[in-house]
C-alpha cells in the first residue's frame, strides 16, 4: 500500500487472519465484474478489531483485480534495473508458500460462492456445531449432528463421516459408476476424488463439479434442518445435486452438446454421453 504494508499497519488483524500466506486471487471472486473480497479469521473478531476492520476494508476496497487483464512488471528500484540486481533482491525475500490444494478450488466449474464456500472447508472454517463450542457460542452440550445426532458436529463428520452425507456421496458416484472407500477426513476424499481418472475430459469437469455440488448441498440441508426445520431425504439431496450441477455446465467455456434436462436425468448414462 505505497510505502508501508497492511501486516504493518493492522498488527492485530494479521495475527488472528486465516490467509497470512495466501495470494490476492483466493482471497475474494467476482460477481459479474464486481471484486468481493473474502476476509477470514481464525476467531470471532473483538469489538476493537471489528473497528480495525472496517478500517482494513475502506483500504482495500480501493484496490482491487483487473478481470481479463493480465499483470503487469513494474520496476521501482532505486538503480537501473539489472537482472543480477533482481536476484539480488529476491534472495532477500521471504518465500511465500501457497497450499495448492486449497487453491485448487478455483476452477470455475462452481459459482464463485460455492467454490469460496469449498475453500473455507478445506481450510476447516466453517462454523459447525463443534467450532462454535469451542468458540464458547454454543454451549457443550448443543454439539450433536443435525443429521444423525449421534456424533459431534464436526466438519468431517457433517460433510462425510455421518451416515446421512455418506450415503449421498455413494449414492452420487454409484450413477458414475464408482465405488467409494472411507477416507479419514473431507480433505482426503476431496484429494481423492480429484485424482480420479477419466477418458473424457468433460466427464472429468463434471465429476469435479459433484463434488462441489454435493458438500453444498449437504450443508445447505443442514442450515435448513437446523434454521428452519427442513427436513430433506437422501433421494432429494442426489437429485438437487444433480440438477445444480447439470446447471453449471451452461457456464462452461467448453460446450457440452446436451441439455441441462437431458444431463440431469440420464446422469447414469453420462460417462457415456460425454465421453
Amino acid at each position: 500500500m505505497g510505502d508501508y504494508s497492511l501486516k504493518d499497519k493492522y498488527p492485530l488483524l494479521h495475527n488472528i487472519s486465516s490467509q497470512q500466506q495466501e495470494v490476492i486471487t483466493n482471497m475474494g471472486w467476482f460477481e459479474g465484474r464486481t471484486w468481493k473480497w473474502g476476509l477470514a479469521w481464525q476467531r470471532e473478531l473483538r469489538q476493537q478489531e471489528i473497528h480495525e476492520v472496517e478500517e482494513l476494508i475502506k483500504e482495500v476496497s480501493k484496490h482491487h483485480p483487473v478481470p481479463n487483464r493480465a499483470d503487469t512488471l513494474t520496476w521501482r528500484g532505486k538503480h537501473e534495473y539489472k537482472a543480477k540486481l533482481l536476484c539480488q533482491l529476491l534472495s532477500m525475500e521471504t518465500t511465500v508458500e501457497v497450499e495448492s490444494l486449497i487453491c485448487s478450488v478455483w476452477m470455475h466449474l462452481a459459482p464463485p460462492k460455492v467454490e469460496f464456500f469449498m475453500w473455507l472447508a478445506l481450510l476447516d472454517k466453517l462454523n459447525t456445531k463443534e467450532r462454535l463450542c469451542n468458540k464458547g457460542i454454543l454451549p457443550a452440550n448443543q454439539d450433536l449432528c443435525i443429521f444423525c445426532s449421534a456424533q459431534p458436529e464436526n466438519l468431517d463428520h457433517v460433510l462425510l463421516h455421518c451416515p446421512f452425507s455418506w450415503l449421498i456421496w455413494k449414492t452420487i458416484a454409484k450413477e458414475m459408476g464408482k465405488e467409494l472407500i472411507a477416507y479419514p477426513s473431507f480433505k482426503e476424499f476431496y484429494e481423492t476424488w480429484l485424482a480420479t481418472q477419466w477418458k473424457s475430459k468433460r466427464v472429468k469437469k463434471l465429476w469435479i463439479s459433484i463434488i462441489f455440488a454435493g458438500a453444498w448441498r449437504i450443508w445447505k440441508a443442514r442450515n435448513d434442518s437446523i434454521f428452519n426445520q427442513k427436513k430433506l431425504s437422501v433421494e432429494e439431496i442426489c437429485h438437487s445435486i444433480k440438477w445444480q450441477v447439470s446447471a453449471w455446465t451452461e457456464t462452461w467455456k467448453e460446450e457440452v452438446p446436451y441439455r441441462v434436462e437431458d444431463i440431469a436425468r440420464n446422469f447414469a448414462s453420462i460417462p457415456t454421453l460425454l465421453n
